[in-house]
């Protein structure tokens, strides 16, 4: 089995089309795209104050998109005692050294992606130093005057997190923020935790957290593995019906992964399919762009992924039974972001780490429909872990290995003595929960994970290109 869940391709670098010389007044009143725009008077603020100016053509373009570089400049540019001197390797380099001092919400690998709604509400209110979630950070840019939202279809106030930023709602927000009675400055507070509304929390955990709060809450792990990202995840396997994995580093939770009576997601009812989720989350993302590089989301229906302010959420479905919600898998956006390739470092540990979740994932979905558990069997993983060896390095992907041997030759080789017997394989998942989750929605792979089995041994090995391919095998001794 085979599933890439992003492909990429390299962008080319977006147009730097801001300058920050100082504009008069005549050279915004003739910009030729701006007469009877509802942001005219605000645009001309904008050039006047030295924020923005337009292109060489005569056009403004209000309704072209803003980066992020491009708004944090804005922001900084409306306060000019507090803008830095542009210097550095990129003419926003400077602009983003001072925003990390201040704690903002921006990350320079995101310099020339598209600014969205709900990232604007959280940098302004950075800015004043609130470092909120999403969610509140609206509700502070509402109850401050600082946005006044979109009228929706049905009459509702709706602020359009998802939505893009463009140009004329770029100055129009910066006008605002340089109109409110306070001024910017590096926030004299740690950031702020996520509040209960936080889009996901697993055994009642949140990213965002930090480590001694989730070792109050949830004791200590049963086993610590290495991640792809660097991180570590925090197992919790006592029970599989409320199975855990919380991601940890430098004292925070930036990941979590959960299924069954660990997971919670904001507004989600039981028995949740697709539409709820969007319904609650918004659109999907159709790709994640990190630096100029977009990695395409092509999940077949088996997942969604969401921009929720700080982290990127997958939910996934079980599309062999009605698409209900099974799981979810939250990475904070700084740590996703910070995976610069596709795959993760290969490494001993992070193949142990993939060995092992596979196991838990297993018995996860067992438990969830009151099948008996799995035990971990060392001679069948000895085997699996030969045949994704075998696989990795020499480019081949089958049951049946270039020897013409299949499942029971090679457990009969490894010396595995066994009654009944089956073999699930995977490769180009980016961990073990993608090939968990995969399986579970491939009839004949879900038949293994959800058969009489006794025991199960995995095996993962890298390829040169670090794709990692899988091998589960379950054996009845």
């Amino acid at each position: 089995m085979r599933q890439f869940q992003m492909r990429h391709a390299m962008l080319a670098m977006i147009a730097f089309l801001l300058t920050f010389g100082v504009a008069n007044s005549a050279e915004a009143a003739s910009f030729k795209d701006v007469s009877g725009h509802w942001a005219a008077d605000t645009i001309q603020w904008g050039v006047e104050t030295g924020a923005v100016n337009g292109f060489p053509d005569g056009s403004f373009r209000p309704n072209g998109a803003v980066t992020e570089a491009q708004f944090v400049a804005m922001l900084f540019r409306a306060f000019p005692d507090k803008a830095p001197k542009e210097s550095g390797p990129y003419w926003y380099s400077a602009y983003y050294r001072l925003a990390a001092e201040w704690n903002w919400p921006v990350d320079a690998a995101k310099a020339n992606a598209p600014m969205k709604r709900g990232a604007v509400a959280q940098t302004v209110a950075a800015a004043f130093g609130s470092q909120l979630s999403v969610e509140d950070a609206v509700a502070f840019l509402l109850d401050n005057g600082l946005a006044q939202g979109r009228r929706a279809a049905n009459g509702r106030v709706d602020f359009g997190e998802n939505g893009t930023l463009t140009r004329a709602e770029a100055v129009q927000f910066v006008r605002n923020a340089a109109l409110f009675a306070r001024d910017i400055g590096p926030a004299d507070k740690p950031p702020a935790k996520p509040s209960d509304a936080a889009a996901i929390r697993v055994s009642g955990v949140a990213i965002g957290d930090t480590e001694a709060e989730l070792l109050q809450a949830l004791g200590a792990p049963a086993r610590k593995d290495a991640s792809e990202y660097g991180f570590t995840w925090y197992v919790y396997n006592k029970d599989y019906t409320s199975f855990a994995m919380v991601g940890v580093k430098n004292g925070a939770v930036v990941a979590l992964y959960g299924n069954g009576a660990s997971l919670h997601l904001r507004g989600l009812p039981d028995g949740a399919v697709a539409a709820d989720a969007r319904k609650a989350f918004g659109k999907p993302l159709a790709h994640i762009l990190k630096g100029n590089t977009q990695f395409l989301i092509s999940s077949d229906g088996e997942y969604d992924v969401f921009d929720t302010g700080g982290a990127f959420l997958t939910v996934f479905y079980d599309i062999v039974d009605g698409g209900v919600v099974v799981g979810a898998l939250a990475v904070e956006k700084k740590t996703e972001l910070s995976l610069a390739g596709f795959y993760g470092n290969p490494s001993a540990a992070l193949r142990d780490a993939f060995e092992r979740q596979s196991l838990d994932l297993a018995n996860s979905a067992r438990a969830a429909r009151g099948l008996s558990i799995l035990t971990w069997h060392e001679g069948a993983a000895a085997v699996a872990r030969g045949h994704s060896e075998d696989m990795a390095e020499n480019a081949f992907f089958s049951h049946t290995n270039l020897r013409g041997e299949s499942l029971g030759g090679r457990l009969q080789d490894g010396d595995v003595d066994y009654r009944s017997a089956g073999e699930n394989i995977a490769y180009g998942q980016t961990s073990a929960i993608f090939a968990h989750e995969g399986w579970m929605n491939s009839p004949g792979h879900r038949k293994n994970m959800l058969g009489a089995f006794e025991r199960l041994g995995v095996g993962v090995a890298f390829a040169k290109e670090k794709v990692p391919y899988y091998t589960q095998n379950f054996v009845t001794p």
